[in-house]
This record gives structure tokens, sequence and C-alpha cells, in this order.
């Protein structure tokens, strides 16, 4: 079949915003492979449109301003597909369900017997029950504002698929390790969905070897009572380049534990936007980055809050070293009918070097009356005071400075409410102290 995608169908404006690995890989045999869904056909479409019209962001767009793709390699990725290696990566929890993604494909899921828990592959899914999924797949908000959910969108074939009956506990953690290799662009489309009143917690790894793109989107859905523990580490390579969007939409008196770890990539933006839909709900996105030699971190955020009596918090903790640049966009709005809002949001950044960089743009939109919102950053160097001090009683300046730091991330660790993976962060945070 013809390729879809040639540059003559691009406006020369937008072909500046093309590197060749967009402008060559995208064709209608790919998007239409295995499936015999007309509405899963048009979704797929609808996205490579939407991202040919609107090309790929740069610093023009308000919430790309600090962040530019144009640095993405300019050589062809193609999508992967089911013939990719298997993997065997070691998992890190106790008594955990294990998942493995590679390069973009559902390939194991460990053996567990747990009655109203469903974990399946998205393309098995699609397969096989496509009516319920189609609801989450298809209602994805308006694509030309986010381009690169419009390519994952063209590229939707695998993922995970989690899924529990309502009122289910499950007392064994899920850890989905999800790997990538050299050459690659990867489009996971991943679904969580919790029924009311049940109760799970999930552990997400992204690791890898060279330089590739991983493109991913997770659509996260907490129903009324339900109660979700979700804990991020990327550590990918540091010549990979990682996009992740995850919408969460939480319900009534539902919570959402949420934490991301960053060191890897020489290019990440993990993107959050959270819908709080009915009242008395909470919702805690926390997260710490830590990047060195050019890296460059994005960490954005909006929180939109319809119904009263809702809180929200966002903490946040980064260390940039070397030539480093991170980025934090945190945006809290709060609607009209959300009264009694309690809305938080905090960064704060130690810059280890001279040459390390932070772009911090913080906002609240508040068209309620009756609510308690607030937000903050900080950005400077080490305390040179307290550095001293501890020179000063014979602690050499190496571990005095990370003792230092140390302490500056503990607080957002100590918050996490899944005790295993403190002691797992611990170990991460210590491994890049030591690099």
């Amino acid at each position: 079949m013809a390729n879809i995608f040639k540059l003559h169908d691009i406006e020369e404006k937008q072909m500046e915003n093309l590197p060749e690995i967009i402008k060559n890989y995208a064709d209608d045999s790919k998007l239409l492979e295995n499936s015999s869904n007309n509405w899963l056909n048009a979704l797929r479409l609808t996205g490579l449109e939407q991202f040919k019209s609107a090309g790929l962001p740069d610093k023009s767009w308000e919430n790309w301003k600090f962040t530019n793709l144009a640095s993405l390699p300019n050589y062809d990725y193609l999508p992967a597909n089911s013939n990719v290696s298997d993997a065997n990566n070691t998992r890190l929890l106790e008594n955990s369900i294990k998942i493995e993604l590679v390069d973009g494909v559902f390939k194991s899921c460990a053996d567990f017997d747990i009655s109203g828990l469903k974990i399946v592959s998205l393309k098995s899914e699609l397969e096989n029950d496509p009516k319920w999924i189609e609801e989450y797949l298809v209602n994805i908000g308006n694509l030309g504002d986010n381009p690169m959910m419009a390519l994952n969108t063209a590229y939707i074939n695998d993922g995970f698929v989690i899924k529990t009956d309502s009122g289910i506990k499950v007392d064994r953690p899920i850890e989905i390790i999800i790997s990538s290799s050299t050459g690659n662009a990867n489009y996971p489309r991943n679904i969580i969905l919790l029924e009311e009143s049940s109760n799970l917690v999930i552990f997400e790894r992204y690791l890898g070897e060279g330089e590739y793109i991983n493109n991913s989107v997770t659509e996260i859905i907490v129903k009324d009572n339900a109660n979700l523990g979700h804990y991020r580490i990327q550590a990918e390579d540091l010549n990979a380049y990682h996009v992740a969007m995850t919408s969460l939409t939480i319900a009534k008196s539902a919570k959402y534990d949420g934490f991301t770890l960053t060191t890897g990539a020489k290019l990440s933006r993990n993107e959050i936007y959270t819908k709080m839909i009915d009242a008395d709900s909470s919702c805690n996105l926390n997260g710490i980055y830590m990047v060195q030699a050019k890296q460059h971190a994005d960490t954005t955020i909006l929180v939109e809050h319809f119904e009263p009596n809702c809180v929200s918090k966002q903490n946040y903790k980064g260390l940039i070293d070397d030539h480093a640049k991170g980025v934090f966009q945190g945006k809290i709005k709060v609607n009209r009918k959300a009264q009694l809002t309690d809305g938080y949001q905090l960064n704060n950044a130690l810059l280890l070097s001279d040459n390390a960089e932070i772009n911090v743009k913080p906002e609240l939109e508040i068209y309620a009356d009756d609510v308690k919102c607030s937000h903050g950053a900080t950005s400077g160097a080490l305390d040179e005071t307290g550095l001293f001090y501890l020179t000063s009683r014979g602690i050499n300046p190496t571990d005095a400075r990370k003792m230092i730091i140390k302490s500056f991330i503990s607080t957002v660790i100590e918050d996490i409410e899944f005790d295993e993976l403190k002691s797992i962060l611990s170990l991460e945070t210590d491994k890049w102290l030591d690099r």
C-alpha cells in the first residue's frame, strides 16, 4: 500500500518540525495491520492526520517552550512488531506479579490466581473483547493539542491492560518492566481500570539499551472508593528519548498515590493530566528527577478539579548536575463547582554545577470562592554552610555532600504509601549519587 505520509501532504511550515524519523515510516499498511475493527482503523488514521496537521511541538507551543523535540535523531525508526525478542528482567519486588513489555510489545505475565483481576495484552483484548475497551481508547480529547499522543494513537497496537472487578483487594503488587532496544520507535498504549471499591498497587520500570524513542500513553480510571498506588522508575539509556503521557480520572471518594523517579533518557517528558471528576477524592503526584551530563528532564502536570472537597498534592524535587536541564510545569485548575478544594504544589531543585539549568512554571487557575490552594518553587546550589558544618566534624566532603542531598530528597520518598518501594528508591538514588 502506498505511503500516506508523503512530504507533499505536509505544509511547508510544518515540514521544518518533522525529522526524518517521522517523515519516512508512516504508511497505511502498518497502521491497519492485524485489525478488522473499523473504529480502531478510523482512530489510527485520525491520530496520523492530527499529527500531520500539528507537526512536532516546538518552543512556540506554550506547554513545550522549555523542551525542544528538534533533537530527535534524524534517521528512520520503525514501530516494533510482535517478533521482538523476549526478555527476562529480574523483578525487584518480592511476591509481585511480573509483566514484561519489550519494544512496546506485551511479552509475558507471571502466573497468578486472583479472582476479579485481569491482566492481558492490549492486542489480545482488541482481538477478543474490544467492545468495553473502545470507550477508553476513543475518548482521548483533542489530539491536535498533543501531537505525540496523536502519533501514539496512529500506531496503537499493543501494551498492557489491567482491570479489577468491583470490591477486589489485590494483595500482590503488579511489577511492570518495560524494556527497549536500539533503533526502535515504541508506542505502548496501556489501560488501568479499577472498578468501585477495589485496591491495587502497580510498579513500573522503564529500561533500555541504545538510542530509541519510547512514546507511551496510559489511560488510568479509578472509580468510586477505589485506591491505586502507582509508582514508576524511568531509568532508560542515556541515549534514549522518553515521552510519556498519562491521563488519570479519579471518581468519588477514590484515591491515587503516585510517584515517579527519573534518572534516565537523553530527553524525557513525563506529562500527567488528572481529572478529579467527583467529590471527596484525593490525588498525590510526587517525584524526584536526577539528571547529569546533557540530559533534559521535563515534568508537566495539570490537575483539574471539577467537584467539591477534593485534595491534590504535587511535590517534586530535582537534582541537576553538569550541563543537564530540568523542567517543571505544574498547574492546578479549580472549576466553579469545586468548592472546598485543597490544592498544593511545590517544586524544589538543587543545581549541583554552575552549568545546570532549571525552568519552572507553577500555575493556579481558580474559579471557585472557597478554596485552599498554594504553589511554590525554589532552586539553588548546595548549602555551603551545612557542608562546612559536616566537614568540620570530620566527615569527608564527598560523604557530607551525599548526606545533604539524601536529606533533601528523603521527604518525598518517605511520603510514599507503599513501604516496600522506599528501600528500592533509596538504592536507586544512592546509585545515582555514586555514579
